[in-house]
C-alpha cells in the first residue's frame, strides 16, 4: 500500500483495524467511506489494517483518516498529533469492554485459575482484546505475561479459534464478539463461560470489564484541515437508518468522548505512550 498524502491524488484512506479479518473489516466499512467521499467530493477508500501494523501505516501517512481504538487513539494522538474528529456510538452505545472467555467445564472459572495458563488476545495494542483484559486481572493480582501466557493472534475469530481448539485456556476478545460469532454459527454461547461476568446497566452484551469509550474518527495530521472538518460534520449528521451506519452495524457518531478513563487504566498498565509517566 504506497503512501501519498490525498492532495497528491485526490484519494482519502479510511484505516480501520482487521479485528475480524481484512476482507470483513473492508466490506463493514466500505460504505461509510463511499458516504465519506459523497460529502467530500472525493474519493475515499476503506483500507484494513492489521493491527501490528496501525502506528507504521498512520507513520508512513498510508492512511488519512483512522477508525481506531481507544489505545491507539491515545498513542497516534500523543505522537503524531492525531486529532479526534468523533466516537462511535455502537448499536449498544458508546461504550464497550473486554470479555475474558473459556469453555465450560474447562476447570477455568475465575481470574486466579489463569494462573500458569496461555491465553489467547490480539495484542498490547488492542483495548478489548488486551489492554481492558490485563488490567483486569492485574487488579486482582494476576500479571499478563508474568503470570499466565499469552498467545497473540492476527482476528478476534482466530483468538475464539485458538480457545475452542484447546490451544489455549481463555480468550480475550471484545464485548460483542460471542454474540456476533453465535450469530453466524460459528460457536454455541452454550459451551462458553464469561469470567468475572458484569452487568451494566443498558448495555446487553456479555463483558468482565469496566466499560471503556467506543472507537474514534480521528485524523492524521498530514490531512488537510478542511477535509478533516468536512469528515466530522459529515459522520456527524449520520442518522440511524442510513446505508453507511446499518453496514457498519453502529448507530452513528457523536463529538468526541473524555479520554480520562482511558488514560488513567494505560497509565496504570505502563502501556504507549506512557510508558514512562
Amino acid at each position: 500500500m504506497a503512501g501519498a498524502a490525498p492532495a497528491a491524488n485526490g484519494r482519502i484512506r479510511l484505516g480501520v483495524t482487521a479485528q475480524r479479518g481484512i476482507r470483513q473489516t473492508e466490506n463493514r466499512w466500505q460504505e461509510l467511506a463511499h458516504y465519506l467521499g459523497r460529502s467530500l467530493g472525493r474519493e475515499v477508500e476503506a483500507v484494513a489494517v492489521e493491527i501490528a501494523h496501525v502506528y507504521g501505516a498512520a507513520a508512513d501517512k498510508t492512511v488519512d483518516l483512522f477508525l481506531a481504538n481507544p489505545n491507539q487513539t491515545l498513542m497516534l494522538k500523543h505522537k503524531q498529533d492525531a486529532r479526534l474528529l468523533a466516537s462511535v456510538v455502537g448499536r449498544h452505545g458508546p461504550s464497550f469492554g473486554g470479555v475474558i472467555v473459556a469453555k465450560k467445564d474447562s476447570g477455568v472459572a475465575r481470574v486466579q485459575d489463569l494462573k500458569a495458563r496461555l491465553v489467547a488476545g490480539l495484542g498490547r495494542q488492542s483495548a478489548g482484546g488486551y489492554l481492558f483484559q490485563a488490567h483486569h486481572t492485574a487488579q486482582q493480582g494476576l500479571r499478563a505475561r508474568r503470570d499466565y501466557g499469552m498467545q497473540f493472534c492476527m482476528s478476534q475469530d482466530e483468538a475464539m479459534q485458538a480457545l475452542q481448539q484447546g490451544k489455549t485456556s481463555a480468550a480475550f476478545v471484545r464485548s460483542g464478539i460471542l454474540e456476533s460469532m453465535a450469530d453466524e454459527g460459528k460457536i454455541r454461547l452454550a459451551d462458553f463461560v464469561v469470567i468475572d461476568e458484569r452487568k451494566d446497566a443498558g448495555f446487553p452484551l456479555l463483558h468482565s470489564t469496566v466499560l471503556y469509550p467506543e472507537h474514534y474518527l480521528i485524523a492524521l495530521p498530514h490531512l488537510d484541515q478542511a477535509l478533516a472538518d468536512g469528515a466530522k460534520k459529515a459522520v456527524l449528521q449520520l442518522a440511524p437508518d442510513q446505508a453507511a451506519v446499518q453496514a457498519a452495524g453502529i448507530k452513528g457518531f457523536i463529538a468526541p468522548l473524555n479520554t480520562a478513563s482511558l488514560e488513567a487504566i494505560m497509565k496504570e498498565m505502563k502501556a504507549p505512550p506512557f510508558e514512562h509517566a
